[in-house]
């Protein structure tokens, strides 16, 4: 079996290129939390469990997220403000965590 060396051009092209392109595609799909206007608190605490992305946000549940260390009732309320508005996902994630009841 043999094996051919890639110069950076080729690795480039074949590789990285269309790497960078799918990565590109799946975050315009997905729009990161870091869009929120949101404190500094609050976006650790949903980056230390993992939630980068708003579809990610989206799919849990406020009494979900209130189960995640440092994440109380007033982060809560922040990212309901946060999302109110804003675009049609975050309305609609704002819509369901101002539904539950979480006072």
């Amino acid at each position: 079996m043999k094996c051919e060396l890639l110069t950076i051009d080729e690795f480039s092209k074949s590789v990285l290129q269309p790497a960078m392109e799918a990565l590109a595609r799946a975050m315009a799909k997905s729009p990161p939390i870091e869009r929120l206007f949101i404190r500094r608190q609050t976006y650790c605490s949903l980056l230390k469990v993992g939630i980068t992305s708003i579809d990610v946000l989206a799919e849990m549940s406020a009494a979900d997220l209130l189960k995640i260390k440092g994440f109380g009732p007033v982060a809560l309320k922040e990212l309901r403000e946060a999302t109110d508005g804003i675009y049609t996902e975050f309305s609609a994630l704002a819509e369901r965590l101002d539904a539950n009841d979480y006072r």
